[in-house]
């Protein structure tokens, strides 16, 4: 008698084909260089000159969201922590504080370093007065801005790359996600690029030619890639993303803040407008040797040991662990 076959495995929920979300965003990419100009155009007539690469930049992101939404649906597979924003009972508001003061500890100790070096030098002509509008500026928008990256970097993101791979790897591949991402600044844009299909292709291809920057955007990558691997290991160690909320929320607003407050120290051999920087890091301090080794540490110690059972369950999983047998 020939036994029962076994039933053919049901892809998981919201399961897609690799090749088909590369190519699903890639065309969210091109209708954004697509609808930039319109959208400025449209824009221009409300608001004073609106800066075409924060335009782009928005709505391009805007459209890989959405993209990511409608070919995934999230919301079809809730997990019971809701991606590490229910965490366990009692600890949110002390793990959120420790994140902060994790944080404002060691860029305190960095800008310490630069300042004993002559690496940086306090901005006395109007410092405090940017400080001061950074503060609020920045401030106001830290929690919710860590929250929502959080939520999907090492919440939605992590979760899904769990299914795939290992631990490690897991962590690994989303963190050069987050980090790869931070190559697409406004800052990085082409100045006074003409509003349009051209201007948008511009702008793409300046991103792309500084995340391939070794030299320039590589100590910046690898300081974000050590930064998100730690603060995936705390939600791992932790049960919950509120230690690292609490980390993003004081980078987010105290690099700004240090930024506004001194300058870098010139050098003569480089040219007028050119920020100096050396194997100690720039004025944003995690870019350099000590930064790194404070981040890379920062990983060891958060990270689950091993034998450990970390707090995330894996994906299908309940919390609390597999119901018993009856």
């Amino acid at each position: 008698m020939t036994p029962p076959s076994a039933p053919t495995p049901r892809p998981a929920p919201g399961a897609v084909p690799p090749a088909r979300l590369v190519a699903a965003l890639l065309g969210a990419v091109a209708l954004g260089v697509v609808l930039a100009g319109p959208l400025h155009a449209l824009l221009a007539r409300s608001v004073d000159r609106p800066d075409f690469a924060k335009v782009y930049r928005y709505l391009t992101l805007g459209l890989v969201v959405v993209t990511f939404a409608l070919l995934l649906r999230p919301w079809r597979d809730v997990p019971r922590d809701l991606w590490g924003l229910r965490g366990p009972p009692g600890r949110t508001l002390g793990l959120l504080a420790s994140g902060v003061v994790t944080m404002a500890v060691l860029l305190a100790a960095l800008a310490a370093l630069h300042f004993a070096l002559d690496l940086v030098r306090w901005d006395r002509w109007d410092g405090v007065a940017k400080a001061e509008k950074r503060a609020w500026k920045f401030g106001l928008a830290a929690l919710p801005f860590a929250l929502v990256e959080e939520t999907f970097f090492r919440g939605w993101l992590a979760d899904r790359c769990a299914r795939r791979f290992r631990p490690f790897r897991a962590a690994a591949v989303g963190a050069f996600v987050f980090a790869a991402l931070h190559a697409a600044r406004k800052s990085a844009a082409p100045d006074d690029v003409v509003p349009g299909v051209r201007g948008a292709l511009e702008i793409l291809g300046a991103w792309a030619a500084r995340l391939a920057d070794v030299a320039d955007f590589g100590p910046s990558f690898a300081g974000l890639f050590l930064f998100a691997f730690a603060l995936e290991g705390a939600r791992r160690r932790f049960g919950t993303l509120s230690f690292g909320v609490g980390a993003h929320a004081a980078v987010y607003v105290l690099l700004q803040i240090h930024s506004a407050l001194t300058d870098p120290t010139p050098d003569p051999a480089l040219p007028e407008g050119v920020e100096p920087r050396s194997w100690l890091g720039s004025k944003w301090l995690y870019d350099g040797v000590p930064g790194l080794l404070l981040l890379l540490g920062l990983a060891v110690v958060l990270w689950p040991r091993r034998g450990t059972p970390p707090a995330v369950s894996p994906p299908g999983v309940p919390p609390n662990g597999p119901s018993p047998s009856p």
